[in-house]
């Protein structure tokens, strides 16, 4: 409840008039007159209060001094007296709405100042991150490209050692097919030595045999011979002793 107003008036009437709010939390107004004592809106003290700013005792004492000619002056007075605290309500109050305009204003301002400025701090932030993003992605592009770099190095070494293993295998197979002929070779000729040993060995048992056969064809032939002999010697010597050297020999 606003702090009532109380104003004296001409022809002995004090007027009255407050604000306070109702059960729905809007502004209620209250106005009356020190003359208007059945008036709920306005208690006794209040309008005992405007009486005696009037210059009567109380509201009762006002009521009982007035005639109907001084009621209607009154009351003609009131209501102008009552336009013009309604219209310097009405400035006060439409100035009280433009000053709380002028501090949202001002408060609007502020926030569109601070959103501003939060904005360019997001800007900068914004910035700075796209920078960082494209120094990353520079680093990542350099990185990238070594990567290659040392992939097309890798690769190269693979195709050579590919290629040098290719080649020891190429050499690997040509020594073991040379190993493989000279392990043929060497059998070939083994075997060849063999044959010549065994045609050598045999060769020799032949020869071997042709000489004891001519040793006993000439042993033999010797016998013969001495065998003649000995005939033509037993034949020359007589009988007898002819037949005791054949004795001898034959128990030889």
């Amino acid at each position: 409840m606003s702090t009532p107003q109380i104003i004296p008036m001409p022809d002995g009437i004090g007027w009255w008039y407050y604000e306070d709010e109702g059960t729905s939390g809007e502004v209620l107004e209250h106005e009356g007159t020190s003359r208007d004592t059945d008036d709920d809106d306005a208690p006794e003290w209040l309008q005992d209060a405007a009486a005696r700013a009037a210059g009567v005792k109380d509201a009762n004492a006002l009521a009982e001094t007035w005639s109907p000619a001084k009621a209607r002056r009154v009351h003609d007075s009131l209501a102008a007296a009552v336009e013009q605290v309604e219209a310097a309500t009405a400035a006060k109050r439409a100035a009280a709405e433009a000053q709380a305009l002028a501090e949202l204003e001002v408060k609007e301002a502020a926030m569109a100042r601070a959103q501003a400025a939060a904005a360019n701090e997001a800007r900068d932030a914004s910035d700075r991150r796209a920078a960082q993003a494209e120094k990353m992605a520079m680093q990542a592009a350099a990185a990238l490209e070594l990567t290659e770099q040392k992939l097309k190095a890798t690769q190269l070494a693979a195709t050579t050692l590919r290629e040098e293993a290719a080649q020891a295998l190429e050499v690997r197979d040509e020594a073991r097919r040379a190993v493989a002929a000279a392990e043929v070779a060497a059998r070939d000729a083994e075997t060849q030595a063999h044959r010549a040993a065994r045609e050598k060995a045999e060769a020799v048992e032949a020869a071997q045999a042709r000489v004891r056969a001519a040793q006993q064809q000439a042993a033999k032939a010797q016998e013969e011979r001495d065998m003649a002999a000995l005939v033509t010697a037993l034949e020359l010597r007589g009988g007898a002793e002819l037949d005791a050297e054949r004795l001898a020999k034959e128990s030889m």
